[in-house]
């Protein structure tokens, strides 16, 4: 079996993300008879693409791919489905959790004895789960659609951690914000399409809630309303996850070269 050609591609679709290039080079030092393709012109002779995204174009083009490994965790509404016919498709999950959590809870103050109530089951969900017992909150879950309207009620900070699908586009709306005691604090990791705009923009201009953090996606008019916070997108990577995401692929790497089944697959 001659060795798999690796194309990373990071850098390529977010070149406003730069990677630290000794994680490159030390994935090249302990897998030296792996070839590492150098740009785009390649992807036809890619066994393996380390990247962000993959738009169908370039999933036609590359014609010898067998594995995709994304570096987020959302990929619904941005891996075509032409993607997962061609190859085994993986992602990064378990490194983002905790960092969104941390973005989080570092702007709240005293949060011992309140609500929180948590939308989604995947690992930034679960990570929130964990951080908020730990700081002595009361925790309520649903999962990305069913029975999240019980959750609203009562909850003094609500978290909104679903992937974007079609389920789940405009899932909280008028209805749910009706539903929020006044003063609640909404926190969000999700797509903006999610959370419904002219819903939300009544309820922070009409002082149901205390404030909201919100993912920088969402629009001007929306992040520039008095009463709305944001955070960064690739919040994890202020916090130096780069590490942890190339150890995820790395992983993989040895297992797809040891013919084991890879971890993280979609």
């Amino acid at each position: 079996m001659l060795p798999p050609k690796v194309l990373i591609t990071l850098e390529i679709s977010k070149p406003e993300w730069p990677v630290p290039g000794s994680l490159v080079a030390g994935l090249k030092k302990r897998f030296p008879s792996i070839v590492f393709l150098k740009d785009l012109k390649n992807i036809k002779d890619a066994d393996i693409i380390f990247g962000w995204t993959m738009g169908a174009h370039s999933v036609a083009k590359a014609t010898r791919l067998k594995w995709f490994h994304t570096a987020g965790v959302q990929y619904e509404d941005i891996l075509p489905k032409e993607l997962f016919k061609r190859a085994v498709v993986t992602n990064s999950r378990g490194v983002w959790g905790k960092y969104i959590a941390a973005e989080f809870f570092s702007h709240l103050k005293v949060v011992k004895g309140k609500r929180a109530g948590i939308i989604g089951f995947g690992g930034i969900g679960q990570e929130l789960a964990r951080e908020a017992k730990k700081r002595g909150m009361k925790v309520f879950m649903a999962g990305r659609v069913d029975d999240h309207r019980e959750v609203l009620k009562g909850s003094d900070v609500v978290f909104v951690a679903v992937p974007l699908t079609k389920k789940t586009d405009g899932m909280i709306g008028a209805k749910d914000f009706g539903l929020m005691k006044k003063g609640v604090i909404i926190m969000s990791s999700s797509r903006p399409a999610v959370i419904n705009k002219r819903a939300l923009i009544n309820a922070v201009r009409g002082k149901k809630m205390k404030f909201a953090l919100l993912d920088s996606l969402w629009p001007q008019d929306v992040t520039k309303i008095k009463g709305v916070k944001t955070f960064p997108h690739a919040s994890p990577l202020l916090y130096n996850a780069w590490p942890l995401m190339f150890a995820i692929f790395e992983e993989n790497l040895k297992r797809y070269i040891a013919k084991r089944p890879l971890k993280n697959i979609l």
